[in-house]
């Protein structure tokens, strides 16, 4: 059985504010849109964006969304580019779909950007999870899930250890800056070794 991605109750004055900031954009349409709704097929995602902009989507039931659909001769926002905006927020990890049948329904993945702005919306505390975001906190990764003299690359690091938030771009940089104490040596491209440090002597 596939588990539906439940709507999200927002306060519509805060959707108002990261409009008014942030602009109704495409892309930011269609991350509130999924906030609100849980989960859209792209024929109700073309609709729902449409009506964003005519502030009639706080009423807007899906019935009736969908024969204001079959009523309009040219949607205001092309399928093409809609799905294209999709496809890239995909490959950015920040939507993913289900097929249920014929249908493809859109939903919004697990990630932290995405939390702050469904926390923001919901007017909830933020949530911030505890993940490693230093090179203090990295060497403490590394420690505990490496022996000392043990080879590994990022891909090892990832599977071992707590940096599911970390871009590879922020991981390298902190890895750099590691690399450049005693604690870890870079010994060729993308291979670290753990080295010991003074407690461990």
């Amino acid at each position: 059985m596939i588990m539906k991605i439940k709507p999200t109750k927002v306060r519509r004055d805060r959707v108002k504010q990261f409009y008014e900031v942030f602009g109704y954009t495409i892309r930011n349409q269609i991350i509130i849109q999924l906030v609100i709704k849980g989960e859209l097929t792209i024929t109700e995602l073309e609709l729902f964006l449409v009506n964003t902009k005519r502030n009639k989507i706080t009423k807007a039931s899906r019935k009736a969304a969908m024969n204001n659909l079959t009523k309009m001769k040219k949607p205001a926002i092309h399928r093409r580019t809609l799905n294209t905006h999709l496809t890239e927020n995909r490959l950015a990890g920040i939507v993913n779909y289900r097929k249920d049948g014929l249908k493809c329904y859109w939903y919004l993945k697990e990630h932290e950007l995405v939390d702050y702005i469904r926390d923001y919306l919901t007017d909830k505390p933020i949530r911030r999870k505890h993940h490693t975001n230093s090179v203090g906190e990295l060497w403490e990764e590394l420690s505990n899930n490496f022996e000392v003299g043990e080879r590994f690359k990022v891909k090892l690091l990832r599977e071992r250890c707590n940096v599911p938030t970390l871009s590879n771009a922020r991981l390298s940089q902190l890895l750099k800056e590691l690399s450049n104490t005693p604690l870890l040596t870079k010994v060729s491209h993308g291979v670290y070794v753990r080295e010991m440090n003074s407690e461990e002597e």
